[in-house]
């Protein structure tokens, strides 16, 4: 006989789900690197055309209990440069998992944990999020990055609920070339390069069965072991750094139907300075979020917007933050021959301002898209085909940068899965395609 318990600790024993694919692609990207012409001191894009080979593996388990999902995928990307320089190479690695535990009648717990692998550079917008690419201390670096986040919910009543959160994320350099410094001397890059400690309590209460008011409390620490200003020539280089910060909001969550709703949050954030800043006043900044969402049989679709006080990365300092992203991904036809047609799309936008090393000011700015479109040539193979474009600013005073890149890309790809809901052609949150 199987008790609840047994399910808690075996979760393969209850319903359990599993997909996988491996895939070719083969693609142009118009900048896979940078350089610098010494004589005139123009910036030179080096294109190159590239070959991808990708795997990917899904696990989903559900008891009366408990939910487990884990999901992997890994990429090896081989560059032919087109001004005949020596082809390179770059790996990516992504993996989460996520489970879900009723510990009591009114007590949950989550677990997840989120981790990259891989080396910095001019990849699809999918593989490398936007804002590590103004880190110019990452590029070409073999880098990785984990977040877990933890969270516990009681149920005061029918109404009201108590959440507890915690999370820590941690950045690290795995292996990179030396950086060189003023003096003759380097920068070893590798180990860790930031770490983010975040702790909340949140209160949320349903006023009516669309609607739910939220407060919130967070406390937050940022610490890098080093600060740098990489702005100026030969860049210098300071002793670590720390902020801290705390947030107190409220919210309003609504739905307007089944398939529509909306979250709206505003309120302050007390910060310390960076450590190396002379000024000791707290920093106070109002912060809010807004998100909306809209599930179907056929769509999902999402947009956030976000300010707040943060860091895109920890050693390049903490600020204001703007954040825009929104995604979308659906079978956009009804047509019988075509209805299996996948459209994914995903865009984002990022503006950040931060105080480096000599309280230098610099502004980084941020656009991102990505758009595909996948298709079942049979139960097992799919093809597809998609654009991706990516363009970064850093503004520091009287100096400004700007890069940017495009690529093209098409491919196939073998798949199985042990259920419908779960797209193993790439796709991995999209409702079930008849």
């Amino acid at each position: 006989m199987v008790t609840s318990a047994m399910l808690l600790l075996f979760p393969l024993l209850a319903t359990t789900d599993i997909a996988g694919s491996t895939g070719a692609l083969v693609g142009v990207n118009d900048n896979v690197s940078e350089s610098t012409d010494q004589a005139t001191g123009e910036t030179i894009r080096n294109g190159a055309a590239f070959t991808a080979l990708a795997a990917a593996f899904t696990l989903r388990s559900i008891t009366p209990r408990a939910s487990y999902v884990l999901l992997a995928d890994a990429r090896l990307n081989l560059f032919t440069r087109f001004d005949g320089a020596d082809s390179n190479a770059s790996q990516n690695a992504n993996g989460s998992f996520a489970a879900n535990w009723e510990l009591a009648p009114r007590t949950h717990l989550s677990l997840t944990t989120l981790g990259q692998f891989g080396k910095q550079t001019f990849t699809r917008l999918s593989e490398n999020t936007l804002t590590r690419n103004f880190d110019r201390l990452a590029e070409g670096s073999l880098v990785g990055f984990l977040n877990n986040i933890a969270g516990l919910t009681f149920d005061l009543s029918n109404r009201t609920r108590v959440t507890f959160t915690g999370s820590l994320a941690l950045n690290a350099t795995f292996d990179a070339p030396p950086f060189p410094l003023a003096d003759g001397l380097q920068l070893d890059r590798r180990g860790l390069d930031g770490l983010t400690l975040d702790a909340g309590v949140q209160v949320f209460h349903d006023f009516a069965d669309r609607d739910t008011g939220i407060l919130g409390l967070n406390y937050g620490y940022i610490t890098a072991p080093y600060s740098i200003n990489s702005f100026v020539v030969p860049p210098q280089i300071g002793g670590p750094q720390r902020t801290q910060r705390i947030v107190g909001d409220v919210g309003y969550q609504r739905r307007f139907s089944d398939k529509w709703s909306s979250t709206t949050r505003v309120g302050v954030s007390v910060n310390t300075v960076e450590s190396f800043d002379p000024d000791s006043r707290l920093n106070v900044l109002p912060v809010g979020s807004q998100d909306f969402s809209y599930i179907s049989e056929r769509f999902i679709a999402s947009v956030q917007a976000s300010f707040s006080y943060a860091s895109i990365v920890p050693r390049l300092g903490t600020g204001p933050l703007f954040n825009l992203t929104a995604q979308i991904s659906g079978t956009p036809f009804v047509e019988s021959w075509i209805k299996k047609l996948v459209l994914v799309g995903s865009s984002s936008f990022v503006w950040a301002s931060t105080t480096v090393l000599t309280n230098q000011s610099v502004t980084n700015q941020g656009l991102g898209g990505t758009i595909e479109l996948r298709y079942p040539i049979t139960k097992t193979l799919g093809f597809h085909v998609g654009y991706d474009l990516f363009i970064t600013r850093t503004q520091t005073v009287g100096d400004a940068s700007l890069t940017h890149r495009n690529m093209l890309f098409t491919g196939v790809s073998a798949f199985w899965s042990t259920s419908k809901e779960i797209q193993p052609i790439g796709t991995r949150v999209l409702p079930a395609v008849q």
